[in-house]
């Protein structure tokens, strides 16, 4: 018998071959689909880069291990517009997307070049009462108090990124751009248009007479382009109602947490908004109330066993009612019962 010797670094080389998974691995696949839903629209299909950066070469802007990975998708990069998933994401999914971005490295992917294109596109889109419009979008944050935006970070104005180079100019910085990434904005045509913040979960303003001219961030018709800078969605038409003071929704007999969005489903057309709060789920169904100026947000919560309580900032507490519970001054308590399905309605406040 013929004894095979084989040399110690090709032995190390097989052995850590085998300890890394390759990027195509099947035990990578459920980071891979949680990239395809979360990711690719920045990053590219494939992590090859498009409005974010390459994610398969070995240029490292903010570490490149499995646990740099991860932080930076947990809290996110707010300067350069890259929100926190941990308010969507489990632990464990953001551990498998990070096994599955850690094994794309040095796939070295080429970067598609942007397609020359002639663009036309309508910047004033719109829904209306039988079918609502929703855009995921930036949205301006107007003057929001911080309690309101308790969870999002502080932007930072960052350095100039070339993509090509993978390099930061320090000296160039961009502007600031002041607004939220979470926005959900629904549009039931010239009635009502809201929007509600993702990090936040909850609804933070209110309007009517239009919705949102995309012209600084989509362009217009023919050939259209969007700024440089300062691209935000321009609201079109009347504010009528802004949310103001900390969270007010408590489930009783829980310590605060911080809300987890979830996602949405379509009832009727229109969006109902889900979120985790502690350990109760809570859904929320908004559309335009019986009068002009005003809403109706339609909650079922899940697990309340002893019930819950809002407690409304003195600027927002006059313009609600509410179909079941009991007031003392700005607090409304529901029992357990009442919990599992009813109706705040948000008048004008503006």
């Amino acid at each position: 018998m013929k004894t095979l010797a084989f040399p110690l670094s090709l032995m190390l080389a097989l052995s850590a071959a085998a300890a890394e998974p390759k990027a195509d691995a099947p035990e990578l696949a459920p980071g891979r689909a949680l990239f395809g839903q979360f990711c690719a629209n920045c990053h590219g299909p494939r992590g090859e880069g498009g409005t974010g950066p390459n994610l398969t070469d070995k240029i490292f802007l903010h570490g490149g291990s499995k646990e740099d990975i991860a932080k930076v998708i947990s809290q996110g990069i707010p300067a350069k517009n890259m929100p926190a998933w941990s308010a969507i994401l489990k632990p464990e999914q953001i551990a498998q997307l990070s096994d599955f971005l850690h094994a794309q490295i040095g796939l070295n992917l080429k970067t598609p070049e942007a397609p020359k294109l002639v663009l036309s596109v309508n910047h004033l889109p719109k829904g209306t009462l039988e079918k609502p419009l929703l855009l995921r979008s930036f949205v301006e944050a107007y003057d929001l108090d911080a309690t309101v935006l308790a969870h999002h970070g502080l932007a930072e104005r960052s350095p100039d990124y070339n993509p090509a180079t993978g390099k930061e100019t320090p000296s160039k910085l961009y502007p600031l751009l002041k607004g939220l990434p979470t926005g959900n904005a629904v549009n039931f045509g010239d009635r009502l248009s809201y929007v509600f913040d993702g990090t936040e979960c909850r609804l933070l303003y209110a309007w009517s007479g239009g919705f949102l001219n995309m012209k600084d961030y989509w362009g217009a018709d023919a050939g259209g382009e969007r700024k440089g800078f300062n691209y935000l969605p321009r609201m079109e038409g009347k504010l009528f109602f802004m949310t103001s003071g900390k969270e007010p929704l408590a489930i009783k007999g829980e310590e605060a947490a911080a809300p987890k969005f979830r996602g949405y489903r379509k009832v009727a057309g229109a969006p109902e908004f889900f979120y985790d709060l502690g350990k109760s789920r809570v859904h929320l169904l908004i559309r335009p109330g019986k009068d002009e100026g005003s809403l109706v947000c339609a909650y079922r919560i899940d697990a309340a066993p002893q019930g819950l309580s809002f407690t409304f900032d003195d600027k927002v507490r006059p313009a609600i009612s509410c179909d079941k519970g009991s007031w003392q001054g700005n607090v409304l308590s529901l029992s357990a019962a009442e919990a599992t399905a009813f109706s705040l309605t948000f008048k004008a406040n503006r």
